[in-house]
């Protein structure tokens, strides 16, 4: 760490003095600027002073793509499931396994691989499509190289790890033994619920907000073995702390003088005890829960974005609780995984990854772009809806699902005169279906993060149409829900309770009809699943409207919301008095 200081100790200074002189943050305010603000600024300068020349002016969708030009290819990766990372353990079952040692070794084989280490851009033969079994290749022998080195390594590595989360959880652990039996989210996890373009400081609020809701989640699902074996562990140890602290009480010289054991006093029982005590309740459930699962993975849902089609319905199983846990697991569970990470990595990186090269070789030929003044970026990245939309979460057909619905022999990749002449991969062929979900993200990843991203540049207006059809639809259900919304309550007022469930059976009727917003793209952020009480595709746009609002006040989605109300409604006057119908009732 002190020698990666030292280098990139220049580049920090130089950094200090760019935002110093020309954005004119000073240090004190960077504390508390938003992103958004210092985007606007180096959009400013931008105009001032060409920083970028290839490019006129610069977007903060360039900027984010720029900064999360590798990122974006590892949320893909995990996101389509090609980097293999699954041990299959005797009686458990395959599971998969990301510490962060493994997670370093991925970005070392994989990304420093494909990029070229000089220039924002992937080398020119990751490109061609005739060197693709020859760079599968490399790519297999630096899997097995790494795989080496790790394992020849493994004590040193061993006992680096373990000093290091000594040094970094000891004094956690001892000012709150409890924390152990908390939960965080996983490597693995955070990958999953990463999406494309989200900053890190913006992807942590989002994990931070949805902590609370997903500790309610698990905790509803009482495991009734460990609960009763936490309480009797509790009952014992909170008796041996009681007793000792009467007797300190009554001789303080009880604490030091008293020895139960060889050369220990009552005070070092005290604080055995009390550790005891501690863990053991950070295992018992509370008493008070009710168990309501639909609510709280709607809750949870509302901030992660992430509800897989197999979890709909099912949220009150213990499958889906299992799942679920996969990717929000106990602290201990984390700190063990990364003591036998030095064991798992190597077998990782021998067995499981080499399996993966020719898949990456050819997702990185197939789905690079380069865009004028950013470089090389993943496509799903550019929010391109004619090439990766996908129906079923609201994005227009793409044009790759098309070409795979007509000819049975495969889809192409991205075009030649974008990618630097990728071409196509025919091997991913052979249908519709095949071509569609090959050119798609899975769970409308893309489509997720194109507005998890307007809501958070409330300013930025995207420029590909898929994009800007998808929020007009957005307005267009919530425009619907809000008015359903009145007039389930009128209905209430009118006919009481029969009328308020009247009025919710007809808002879930109407918004499911012909809305051109499918619900699968709302219920996958609210837990729009069978059994899920009230308006989840209300509760998504208010989701987007508030995150908007949070940034820009009343701006943001809202005036987009307004400006294409304007818009629509400018072009059907056009539209009448081009018809001649401008008597009364056109619009």
């Amino acid at each position: 760490q002190l020698v990666r200081l030292l280098y990139d100790l220049n580049n920090t200074l130089e950094m200090r003095r760019f935002y110093t002189e020309d954005l004119k943050i000073s240090p004190d305010e960077l504390q508390t600027i938003d992103w958004v603000e210092v985007q606007s600024r180096l959009i400013e300068l931008q105009q001032e002073r060409q920083l970028c020349r290839v490019k006129a002016d610069l977007t903060a969708h360039d900027i984010a793509n720029r900064i999360m030009r590798r990122e974006n290819y590892l949320i893909a990766l995990y996101n389509k499931d090609l980097l293999k990372i699954e041990i299959d353990f005797p009686l458990i079952g395959p599971k998969v396994f990301l510490p962060k040692l493994l997670e370093w070794n991925i970005s070392r084989c994989v990304l420093d691989f494909f990029f070229d280490a000089r220039n924002p851009k992937v080398r020119d033969r990751v490109l061609q499509a005739s060197k693709a079994d020859a760079l599968a290749e490399q790519l297999r022998r630096r899997f097995f190289f790494m795989a080496a080195v790790n394992l020849v390594l493994s004590p040193f590595i061993l006992m680096f790890l373990f000093l290091f989360f000594f040094f970094r959880y000891a004094d956690e652990f001892r000012s709150s033994p409890s924390a152990l039996g908390a939960r965080r989210w996983s490597p693995y996890g955070r990958w999953k619920l990463r999406e494309f373009n989200e900053l890190e400081h913006v992807f942590n609020r989002r994990l931070n907000l949805s902590y609370a809701p997903s500790q309610k989640y698990v905790s509803r699902f009482m495991n009734e073995m460990l609960s009763t074996v936490s309480r009797f562990i509790a009952f014992i140890a909170g008796s041996f702390v009681a007793v000792l602290s009467l007797l300190s009480l009554v001789d303080e010289n009880v604490l030091l003088n008293l020895f139960i054991s060889t050369n220990r006093s009552v005070l070092w029982y005290l604080g055995v005890f009390g550790v005891v005590l501690a863990l053991a309740r950070g295992f018992i459930p509370d008493e008070n829960l009710v168990f309501e699962p639909e609510k709280l993975m709607a809750a949870v849902v509302f901030h992660t974005h992430y509800f897989p089609q197999s979890w709909r319905g099912r949220v009150h199983t213990f499958h889906v609780r299992d799942e679920f846990t996969a990717l929000f697991k106990y602290k201990v569970v984390l700190f063990l995984e990364e003591r036998f990470s030095v064991f798992i990595t190597p077998y990782i990186l021998w067995f499981a990854l080499p399996k993966s090269s020719r898949q990456l070789v050819d997702f990185f030929r197939e789905f690079t772009v380069w865009e004028e003044g950013v470089g090389h970026v993943c496509s799903f990245a550019l929010f391109d809806f004619s090439k990766h939309g996908d129906a079923n979460y609201g994005g227009a057909e793409s044009e790759a699902a098309a070409a795979g619905a007509g000819t049975a022999g495969g889809a192409g990749g991205i075009s030649p005169s974008r990618s630097g002449g990728g071409g196509g991969h025919g091997g991913h062929g052979g249908g519709a279906l095949k071509g569609m979900k090959h050119f798609q993200a899975e769970e409308g990843k893309m489509e997720k993060s194109f507005l998890n991203f307007q809501a958070n540049n409330p300013a930025w207006v995207p420029a590909r149409g898929g994009g800007r059809e998808l929020i007009r639809r957005l307005v267009s259900v919530r425009e619907t829900s809000d008015a359903m919304e009145r007039s389930q309550q009128n209905a209430s007022a009118l006919f009481g309770g029969d009328g308020g469930s009247a009025g919710a059976g007809l808002m879930n009727s109407g918004l499911s009809s012909n809305q051109g917003m499918p619900s699968a793209l709302f219920s996958s952020f609210t837990g729009g699943a069978r059994g899920f009480p009230g308006d989840e595709l209300s509760m998504a746009s208010s989701a987007f409207r508030r995150g908007s609002a949070n940034r820009a006040g009343s701006h943001g989605f809202g005036s987009f919301a307004a400006a294409e109300r304007r818009r629509n409604g400018a072009a059907a006057a056009s539209s009448a008095t081009r018809t001649g119908g401008g008597g009364g009732g056109g619009g």
